[in-house]
């Protein structure tokens, strides 16, 4: 059982975890590999809008020096919890306090009263957090969007349950589908007359960035024992079908494309790095960028929810690491058709915004572009496959692909 003051340590632990790496690294550009190197040689609707929502940096205080404070229902007395609020009462909604005790979780403990009463809580070894009223929560203090803002039902704060099994429960487990040949296909965004957004500090094109980033990935990712394909290894535009059909073509375990934001909207200067992964059936997405978002379609990859908010999590938890981005969070969209038809799990990454000046410039460097690629790398490292953890060796030579090694789970 956690106590508050382990929450606190844990809380303290993580966020020592996350800090940013040293900026004097010198500026590399993408290593290339052996003629032999599979993501080198292979080169296989509309391509989605760049343009994003707009948003404002949540105000989410860190889990830490939590007061003592129970929730709404409760046997000991909570003079210091805000009013209820009045609720439609249904099945949907789960008593946030009894789910945790069904997972064996810590207490939940009342961290902020304004300007939304959030409460946070230890379960399987994580520490997350919820606001009421807000779709935005967090995990280990990395952000994470929900698809229904909790509420407080009867005195007691209740959180969908859609929620706690494709997002909550999902994160709880630490094992990956089984990845037979650890194949990942690494899609860069755009490309060709598909130009995608614009640098504003150095007029360079996303699809310049995605390839680059793509390119100095890849050797990385060859290095902890992953076969790696490209969609594109040059300035080749693609359809999304195609880019799908070279995940399917490769029998790929993973699909990560990348790309960077930008926002169409004057005078909001949005900054950050957010994770996308696909929208679980029956919940609304967060983010739609004014497309259709219906909840009750069906998709093929929604087969793989569970694993696609696993990775994109690790995803957006190692890449924050890399020097100067904030967190927009791990999201839940449908208008990525990259992802809809995926028959594996898949994440879309938006890399910082070429429309914001400062992003913009570390964008346009090298040395940023080397450092995200690293970071994403990171994320990697040890997985628990099947219950077995997996752990990558990893060794300086970019044409070389290491065996992976299996340790028993004790």
């Amino acid at each position: 059982m956690f106590t508050p003051a382990r929450i606190s340590c844990l809380l303290l632990a993580l966020a020592a975890g996350c800090a940013s790496p040293s900026k004097d690294q010198s500026e590399r550009t993408p290593p290339s590999p052996g003629k032999g190197a599979a993501w080198q040689r292979d080169t296989l609707s509309k391509p989605q809008a760049t343009s994003t929502n707009e948003w404002l940096p949540p105000v989410f205080p860190k889990f830490t020096n939590a007061p003592a404070a129970k929730l709404p229902g409760s046997n000991a007395p909570a003079t210091n919890l805000p009013p209820p609020t009045v609720a439609e009462s249904g099945p949907a909604w789960i008593p946030l306090r009894r789910w945790i005790a069904g997972h064996h979780g810590s207490e939940p403990h009342l961290v902020a009263k304004l300007p939304l009463p959030t409460y946070g809580f230890a379960v399987g070894g994580k520490v997350f957090g919820v606001q009421v009223g807000s779709r935005v929560a967090s995990c280990n203090n990395v952000e994470l969007h929900l698809g229904f803002a909790p509420q407080v039902v009867s005195r007691e704060v209740c959180v969908h349950s859609l929620d706690l099994k494709k997002n909550f429960e999902a994160l709880l487990e630490n094992d990956f589908a089984a990845a037979d040949n650890r194949v990942v296909v690494i899609d860069p965004g755009h490309g060709g007359i598909n130009a995608g957004a614009r640098n504003v500090a150095s007029g360079g094109w996303e699809k310049e960035y995605t390839l680059d980033w793509a390119r100095r990935l890849a050797p990385l990712l060859e290095e902890r024992g992953w076969k790696v394909f490209l969609t594109r290894t040059n300035d080749t535009d693609l359809s999304l079908g195609d880019r799908v059909a070279v995940a399917e073509g490769h029998h790929a375990d993973l699909f990560l494309s990348l790309h960077f934001n930008s926002s169409a909207e004057s005078g909001h200067e949005q900054p950050g790095l957010e994770t996308l992964c696909l929208t679980p059936t029956g919940m609304p997405s967060d983010i739609t960028r004014d497309f259709p978002d219906n909840p009750r379609e069906v998709f093929p990859n929604n087969a793989f929810d569970a694993d696609n908010v696993r990775w994109a999590m690790r995803v957006q938890s190692a890449l924050l690491k890399a020097d100067g981005l904030a967190d927009r969070g791990v999201r839940r969209a449908r208008f990525p058709g990259v992802l809809r038809t995926q028959k594996r799990p898949a994440v879309l990454i938006e890399g910082g915004f070429v429309s914001n000046p400062a992003e913009a410039r570390r964008i346009a460097s090298a040395e940023h572009r080397q450092q995200l690629a690293e970071a994403l790398a990171a994320a990697f490292g040890e997985l628990e496959v099947n219950g077995q953890k997996t752990e990558a060796a990893v060794t300086n030579s970019t044409s070389t692909r290491n065996e992976t090694r299996t340790i028993p789970t004790p």
